[in-house]
């Protein structure tokens, strides 16, 4: 079993009708959002301690956890582009050269670990499981339990598609500005559409994705039946 790959301050944990939940954000299912919206505290998981306080902390018996599932392909091709726009600005996507390699390993950081990864330090048991669509943020759960999510702009909400040209120097350097010698990144949207066609294009690609994520579809016929 690999490590979870959730850092050490990487959970929310919030109080609501005298019961605490602890977010569990999984990559690429409105983490980012979510990170933001909801109320509470940083907590690490794995130390089961507030992060960067000593304050006393709920009975693991006590806490409850939230958790947001997403589709496993549209996930993988949502965290494959965020993955390819930080790893290879400056690489040319086009629909017609040869992807296989994507999809031999399908698998490349956090953004397209099984979703499953997440939740080995969690009691399964005492989940409220959230289907993510595109708007999250209007899950009945959420009015059901007078949560109440904080406004998250939407530069703030990891945009995916939306993200600006990123210019890259020679030692390193960021910028949104033109620089003279720096490189800039690939057109997220070049990237989105080139995926696009690979998976609309050869149903092959798709059941790859698919199979590496079986476990992945198991919890969520589980908890949603088919969604």
């Amino acid at each position: 079993m690999k490590p979870s790959p959730l850092s050490d301050d990487d959970c929310n944990v919030f109080e609501i009708n005298g019961n605490w939940y602890c977010y569990i954000p999984i990559t690429k299912v409105s983490s980012t959002y979510l990170r933001r919206a909801l109320p509470g505290r940083q907590f690490n998981i794995h130390t089961w301690q507030w992060y960067a306080s000593d304050d006393s902390v709920p009975a693991p018996h006590d806490m409850n956890y939230l958790v947001a599932l997403r589709d496993p392909v549209e996930r993988w091709a949502s965290g494959i582009l965020e993955f390819w726009c930080r790893a290879y600005p400056n690489h040319t996507w086009l629909p017609d050269a040869d992807y296989t390699w994507l999809f031999d390993q399908v698998e490349f950081d956090v953004h397209t670990r099984p979703q499953v990864d997440f939740l080995h330090p969690v009691d399964q048991t005492r989940c409220t499981w959230l289907w993510m669509d595109r708007a999250i943020e209007t899950n009945s759960w959420f009015a059901q339990n007078n949560v109440v999510l904080r406004s998250v702009p939407p530069e703030d909400r990891n945009q995916g598609v939306s993200r600006p040209l990123i210019y890259f120097g020679p030692d390193g350097q960021r910028s949104e500005q033109a620089q003279p010698g720096w490189i800039a990144s690939t057109p997220s949207a070049q990237i989105q559409s080139t995926i696009k066609y690979l998976l609309e294009s050869d149903p092959a690609n798709v059941e790859r994705i698919r199979q590496y994520y079986q476990a992945d579809y198991d919890l969520i016929e589980s908890k949603f039946k088919t969604p």
